[in-house]
């Protein structure tokens, strides 16, 4: 049987997840961690021309939206992922994988569903209740957004605006991303990331977007 082929591309952006491996904690702190991803972001962007639109280092996994126009995905996870643990074994004085199975990619078509990843991004140290605010993890780019940290690569909108948040919309975004999912659309959502193109379910979902350019969820 022909080996199905993988849907990629260079227009659409993509959710990239990867857990550390047998789903244990990064051999180093999170914040070296987070130091060591920052400057090999800005390797990609500058080798591959990826973008970055939002990135959050949990204690043993990662959740990355990343455009790559010009250059295959493959090819920029595998310079990344391999210089990341390269230098994370250096950091630590260990050898061997720091991750574990191949990371998992999925191609987001749809504004709405753009939205939908954003926020499960963003909300997954709320989530696993290391923060009970979104804006309060440190190891996020959220903060960065918001004005409150600086980092070594350019987070980039993944529409081409040239703001995440237009001016003046903060306190709305942050409104918005603090309202958790319903416990069925969360399952929806993390089930659809798994998939190579994500297409949540949005039945009995409001599809109206506000002025900050973000799904607003009917409650």
């Amino acid at each position: 049987m022909a080996r199905k082929l993988l849907f990629r591309s260079s227009v659409f952006p993509y959710h990239v997840t990867a857990r550390g491996n047998n789903r244990e904690d990064f051999p180093v702190s999170l914040q070296v961690m987070w130091e060591i991803f920052g400057k090999y972001f800005a390797e990609i962007e500058k080798e591959y021309h990826a973008k970055i639109h939002a990135f959050v280092l949990m204690p043993n996994h990662f959740h990355l939206l990343i455009s790559t126009p010009k250059e295959d995905l493959g090819v920029v996870m595998q310079k990344l992922m391999r210089e990341v643990t390269k230098k994370a074994n250096a950091k630590s004085g260990r050898t061997g994988r720091i991750f574990g199975a191949r990371y998992h990619w999925s191609v987001i078509m749809n504004e709405n569903y753009y939205d939908c990843a954003l926020k499960y991004v963003y909300r997954n140290p709320v989530k696993a209740d290391l923060v009970d605010r979104a804006e309060e993890y440190l190891y996020s780019t959220l903060a960065n957004v918001l004005g409150k940290s600086e980092l070594h690569f350019t987070l980039r909108p993944h529409n081409g605006e040239h703001e995440i948040i237009p001016y003046g919309q903060e306190h709305e975004f942050l409104s918005w991303l603090n309202q958790a999912f319903q416990t069925e659309q969360d399952h929806e959502i993390k089930k659809g990331l798994l998939r190579t193109t994500f297409e949540p379910p949005l039945s009995g979902w409001d599809r109206k977007r506000s002025n900050f350019n973000a799904m607003v969820i009917r409650k």
